[in-house]
């Protein structure tokens, strides 16, 4: 019984933790160097 609970909070405590790390957004705005334009549709990505 008790290995099923310990089962089951680590199980919940994983999905609550990768929920919490997808949730997490960066804003900004990605402008041309020499024009100063902003970029349309630009991507980034952060490892």
């Amino acid at each position: 019984m008790k290995s099923t609970i310990t089962s089951v909070f680590t199980i919940v405590f994983l999905l609550f933790s990768f929920l919490g790390i997808s949730q997490t957004s960066l804003e900004g705005i990605i402008t041309d160097a020499e024009t100063g334009e902003p970029i349309l549709f630009a991507t980034v990505s952060i490892y």
